[in-house]
C-alpha cells in the first residue's frame, strides 16, 4: 500500500463521527508530522499533546505503516491468580457428568462445577468458570443427537445391497416388486372457524386455534415398476396389529394373482417381524412373498415412503375436517385420485452434476485413486461425480459422458460391469453435493469418511493416467465395484 493511501485510510478516521477520541488525535499527530512535514513541536503544539507523544505514536507508524500501529500495544496486566492446574479442574469437571459425583443434576451447571473444584482446592467465583469454560469451548449445559452409523452394523451392506438389486435387475414376468409401509397418526384437525381464501396480495390464511378429531393410520402397497397402488387401508389409531398386516398381504396377493413371486420391501416394523408373521410367511398362503427387511436407519430404501411423501404433501398437508369419518372418506377418495391421475411408473433419470471446480467454498477436494486393477473392453471417463446421478433407468452396458447447453457435466453409469473388472479406491472425504436416493458401494469407500447414505453425500472418482496410480492406503481394499443406483419420484 502506497503512502497516498495511508494518509487517505487516517484521513478516513479523523471523519468518523464514532470513532475514538484517541484514535482521531493519533491520525492527526502521524497526519500533522509524517505526511505534510509539520515540526515535533508544532505538531504538538496542534494537536494538544506533549512533544514525546509526537515522537511515539510517528516512530510507531513509520516502524509499521498501517492503523493498527495506532492502537495500544498488549500490556501484561494484573499477574494471573489461577494455575494451569485450576483451569484444567475446570474443564475437566466441564466435561464429566454430574452423576460422577453422586449429584442428582442433569447437567453440569457453573454453579455445580464452582462446588466441585472448591472441594478438589479449587477456589473461584462463577464468572471466572465461565471465562474458562468458554476459552476452552466447553458447554457442558448443551447436548446433540447423534446416529450410530449404519455402515457399522454387519448386516446393513447386504441388506442394503440385495435392496438395491432388487430394484435394478430385470425381474421375469411373473414376479413383481411390492414396497409396503405405514403412514401412522393422520391428525383430523378442524378449526372453530373457516379460513380465509387467496386474495390478490394475500396468502390463504387458517384458523390458528384447531380441533382434535382423532387419528388414522394408512397402510398402502406400492408397485414401483407401474407407480399403481395395489393395496390399501384405514386403519384406526391403535387398530393395526399383526392380524392385520397379515389380511393387507392376504389382499395384496389377491390382487396380483399372476404373479408367481411377490418381492416384499418393507421396513422392521413390529407387525412385520412377529411370530405370527413369521409363521404366515412360513405357511402355504404366504409362500409367493420373498420378504426383504430395509436395514436400520435405512427406510429410504423402501419407495413406499417416497409415495407417502407425495400423498401427504399433495392431498393431506394443511387440510382440516369437521369430523373422523371425513377424514376417512377423504383418505379414501384421495388413492382414487392419485391411482386415476398420478400414478406412473418409476423410472430413472440422470440430472446435472455440480459444477465442476477445484477447491469450492462448499466443497472439499477429494484425494481418491482410483486405478484399473483388471482388464476390460468397456471403456470409461478419466472422472465420475457419483453425487450427481439420481437415477439410472435402462442403459447400455457403457460409459456416457456429455455436457448440457449450461455447461456443466452430466455424466451415467453403466447399469452393468463386467464381473472382472474392479477399482482400487485410495481415500475419499465427504463434500456437500446433490440429493441421493440410494446407493451400492465398495466397502472401502464405505470406511472411509464418505457417508453416501446422507441427503448430501457425494463423491468424485478420477482415474489417473497409466503410470501415475497413487499408492494403496491401508484401508484400501479391491473389490468389484457395485453400480449406483437412485429412484426418482413419481
Amino acid at each position: 500500500m502506497d503512502g497516498g493511501s495511508r494518509r487517505a485510510e487516517l484521513e478516513a478516521v479523523m471523519r468518523q463521527g464514532r470513532a475514538e477520541h484517541r484514535s482521531v488525535q493519533r491520525a492527526e499527530i502521524v497526519l500533522r508530522h509524517v505526511f505534510m512535514g509539520m515540526s515535533v513541536s508544532e505538531t504538538a503544539r496542534r494537536c494538544g499533546v506533549s512533544r514525546p507523544t509526537v515522537r511515539k505514536w510517528a516512530s510507531r507508524f513509520r516502524d509499521s505503516p498501517g492503523l493498527k500501529a495506532l492502537r495500544d500495544a498488549q500490556r501484561t496486566g494484573r499477574p494471573r491468580r489461577r494455575t494451569a492446574r485450576d483451569e484444567a479442574v475446570v474443564i475437566s469437571l466441564g466435561c464429566q457428568q454430574p452423576d460422577q459425583h453422586d449429584r442428582r443434576d442433569v447437567r453440569m451447571t457453573q454453579t455445580l462445577i464452582v462446588e466441585l473444584a472448591a472441594l478438589q482446592g479449587t477456589v473461584m467465583s462463577r464468572s471466572t468458570v465461565q471465562r474458562i469454560l468458554a476459552t476452552a469451548e466447553v458447554q457442558p449445559h448443551r447436548e446433540r443427537y447423534y446416529l450410530f452409523t449404519p455402515t457399522d452394523r454387519p448386516d446393513y451392506i447386504p441388506r442394503r445391497d440385495a435392496i438395491c438389486d432388487l430394484y435394478m435387475r430385470d425381474l421375469p414376468a411373473d414376479e413383481v416388486v411390492v414396497c409396503f409401509d405405514e403412514k401412522t397418526n393422520i391428525q383430523a384437525l378442524g378449526s372453530p372457524y373457516p379460513g380465509r381464501p387467496t386474495a390478490p396480495g394475500k396468502v390463504r390464511r387458517v384458523e390458528h386455534n384447531y380441533i382434535r378429531h382423532g387419528t388414522r393410520n394408512l397402510v398402502a402397497a406400492i408397485r414401483p415398476d407401474t407407480g399403481e397402488v395395489v393395496a390399501a387401508e384405514v386403519f384406526p389409531s391403535r387398530g393395526f396389529a399383526t392380524t392385520e398386516a397379515i389380511a393387507m398381504l392376504e389382499t395384496v396377493a389377491q390382487a396380483l394373482p399372476a404373479m408367481r413371486r411377490i418381492h416384499l420391501v418393507w421396513d422392521n416394523g413390529s407387525t412385520h417381524i412377529s411370530r405370527e408373521m413369521g409363521a404366515f410367511l412360513g405357511s402355504e398362503a404366504g409362500a409367493r412373498f420373498r420378504v426383504y427387511y430395509t436395514p436400520t436407519h435405512a427406510s429410504w430404501l423402501n419407495l413406499a415412503e417416497n409415495f407417502f411423501s407425495r400423498f401427504t404433501t399433495r392431498y393431506l398437508a394443511g387440510r382440516r375436517y369437521g369430523a373422523l369419518v371425513e377424514l376417512d372418506d377423504h383418505l379414501y377418495a384421495s388413492l382414487d385420485d392419485y391411482g386415476a391421475r398420478h400414478a406412473k411408473p418409476c423410472r430413472g433419470r440422470t440430472i446435472p452434476a455440480w459444477p465442476h471446480r477445484e477447491r469450492a467454498p462448499w466443497q472439499t477436494k477429494l484425494d481418491t485413486s482410483v486405478r484399473r486393477s483388471s482388464g476390460s473392453s468397456t471403456k470409461s471417463p478419466n472422472w465420475l461425480d457419483v453425487g450427481s446421478v439420481r437415477a439410472l433407468g435402462e442403459r447400455p452396458a457403457r460409459w456416457a459422458s456429455r455436457r448440457t447447453t449450461s455447461g456443466r457435466p452430466c455424466c451415467a453409469l453403466p447399469t452393468a460391469l463386467a464381473p472382472s473388472t474392479s477399482w482400487t479406491y485410495r481415500s475419499a472425504t465427504r463434500r456437500a453435493g446433490p440429493t441421493l436416493a440410494f446407493a451400492a458401494f465398495p466397502t472401502s469407500l464405505q470406511r472411509n469418511s464418505l457417508n453416501p447414505f446422507g441427503s448430501r453425500g457425494s463423491s468424485r472418482l478420477r482415474r489417473p493416467k497409466p503410470g501415475n496410480e497413487l499408492p494403496i492406503s491401508r484401508t484400501s481394499a479391491t473389490l468389484p465395484i457395485q453400480p449406483v443406483v437412485a429412484v426418482s419420484e413419481w
